[in-house]
């Protein structure tokens, strides 16, 4: 006797622990060809391949400290890539993780003499509460604009990133900048509130990664089995036909667009309490664009987050180590980072377009 699986769960299991068999082959593909291109990269600057490899990726994985290293660079690459992707199912796109990042952070920053004399764990919840509820409305910003407007996502995030870049230059330049500092930044967060690591063995693990590997099954257990995250997928698939459904789809987005901002907010408190302790001009090298280069390569799917994070905080990782070790340009980072969102743009157009797949529908229809 075999016992069977109610149809909306069996279909929600296979989305939340399976991944599309052609998408992965298509982002495994793209990663493994990015990486073959690097070494005529690696070639033309000069550089030994051999040796160009062994350091991108023993910065990373040649020791205990290198992988704890490459789980801070993930973390917010992580949690900023998880919001953009709760957009990204909606069918918007958030371009403003940095922004929402840098005023996250300095959110943190401005309540530090109000958690100086708080217990330890009080005093970490609240910053970490405020600059995620200060993301969320920086967010909120451009869904509205969206939903009463109809402002382009993309055009209104951008903007809000440079007002939100230019009101933190202004706080740790003057009223926030720290005491005896020779360069704009903020006094540093009390050291009695930085996020330390969680042991395992040898290995080191920060505890702003745990978090937000903790964020990751959440979201997605809540996205994959909730009516609400049901709801969500459908107005990214169609809006119209989300319409059809009494959906309100400009709604859903403006919220889905919120709620991306709170995670980047999020993402900016715990990369200053875990590890740079203070707010600067360069406080996100661009994890922003990064998050968004990982939802779109991931299509959206939770699951895929997470490796890609991980491989671009390995990139990020070795980027720096080939600047200090090997005297490679900064600018070679850009490459490293694109060159998968390139090749994975060029897989899946195929994938979708090629005669093959347009064939396919109207067989489809002539079996049914």
């Amino acid at each position: 006797m075999t016992t069977s699986v109610p149809a909306g769960r069996k279909a929600a299991w296979i989305n939340f622990g399976a991944w599309d068999k052609t998408a992965a082959i298509g982002v495994l593909a793209a990663v493994v060809v990015s990486l073959i291109m690097l070494a005529p990269l690696l070639v033309l600057a000069g550089v030994n391949v051999g040796d160009g490899y062994r350091v991108l990726f023993g910065a990373s994985a040649g020791s205990s400290f290198a992988f704890t290293s490459l789980l801070l660079s993930t973390t917010p690459l992580l949690i900023t890539a998880l919001g953009v992707t709760l957009a990204y199912r909606a069918g918007t796109f958030n371009v403003g993780g940095d922004g929402q990042i840098i005023i996250g952070a300095a959110t943190a920053v401005l309540l530090f003499p109000v958690v100086d004399g708080l217990p330890v764990v009080l005093g970490v919840l609240v910053m970490v509460v405020a600059g995620t509820i200060v993301g969320f409305l920086w967010g909120a910003v451009a869904g509205l604009l969206k939903k009463w407007r109809s402002v382009s996502e993309i055009i209104s995030t951008i903007m809000l990133n440079m007002l939100a870049l230019l009101v933190v230059q202004y706080l740790v330049s003057g009223p926030l900048k720290g005491k005896g500092l020779q360069y704009a930044a903020s006094g540093q967060a009390p050291t009695n509130m930085w996020l330390g690591n969680v042991g395992i063995g040898a290995v080191m693990i920060p505890v702003g990664f745990v978090i937000a590997v903790i964020l990751v099954v959440l979201i997605s257990a809540y996205t994959y089995y909730s009516g609400w995250g049901w709801r969500q997928r459908l107005v990214g698939i169609s809006g119209e036909l989300a319409a059809r459904q009494r959906l309100k789809v400009t709604s859903m987005q403006a919220y889905s667009l919120a709620l991306s901002g709170g995670m980047a907010g999020l993402a900016g408190v715990l990369e200053l309490l875990g590890n740079q302790h203070r707010v600067g001009y360069t406080f996100s090298p661009g994890w922003g664009f990064d998050g968004l280069a990982i939802a779109l390569l991931a299509q959206g799917r939770f699951p895929a987050v997470f490796p890609l994070a991980l491989y671009f905080g390995a990139l990020h990782n070795g980027s720096q180590s080939l600047q200090s070790e090997l005297g490679l340009s900064g600018n070679f980072v850009l490459l490293l980072v694109g060159l998968p969102v390139v090749v994975a743009a060029a897989l899946i157009g195929y994938a979708n377009f090629s005669p093959r797949a347009r064939r396919a529908p109207a067989s489809q229809t002539k079996e049914a």
